[in-house]
């Protein structure tokens, strides 16, 4: 679902380009990314640790494909620790490129079109799991106007179990 729109371009370019950028995440995912995951999340002493990224479907649109992507497009990086046993943080980081192309001026009063920058967006989340419900707080700055108190979302949950 997250490769749709490669996967859907990669189909019109044929079958066999459309193998290869899948095969292309699986390989990243399973050989690459995991094994740097489980050695970060030791390092570093965390419970959650996670990179999802389109980096080699991304080179492969850009060399193949011509499209202009930025190679990290699409990348999340996300990390979690338990503080005690009912109390868990969670941090994520994504980057994504605008959809809107950005056009950049150059000091001499050149345009430069489709600038590859990429817009980070932070989402901070504590979850506490209480005796009676679990509490969801969550952080999404993206309103300084408001001193970032539309930013915030609290959420109730409760399990039933029988």
């Amino acid at each position: 679902m997250i490769g749709a729109p490669l996967v859907n371009r990669a189909e019109t370019q044929g079958i066999g380009m459309a193998a290869a950028v899948v095969y292309s995440d699986f390989l990243g995912q399973s050989w690459i990314l995991r094994p740097f995951e489980q050695k970060v999340r030791q390092a570093l002493n965390l419970d959650m640790f996670s990179i999802r990224t389109q980096i080699i479907q991304n080179l492969v649109a850009q060399r193949v494909l011509g499209a202009t992507v930025n190679p990290l497009d699409n990348t999340s990086v996300s990390l979690g620790k338990y503080v005690g046993n009912d109390i868990f943080l969670e941090m994520l980081v994504r980057l994504q490129q605008p959809q809107i192309p950005v056009a950049v001026i150059t000091p001499n009063g050149g345009l430069i079109a489709a600038s590859m920058e990429l817009q980070p967006d932070f989402e901070l989340s504590l979850e506490w799991a209480t005796p009676f419900f679990l509490l969801d707080w969550t952080f999404l700055p993206q309103h300084p106007e408001t001193m970032f108190l539309s930013d915030n979302s609290l959420s109730f949950s409760w399990r039933i179990n029988y």
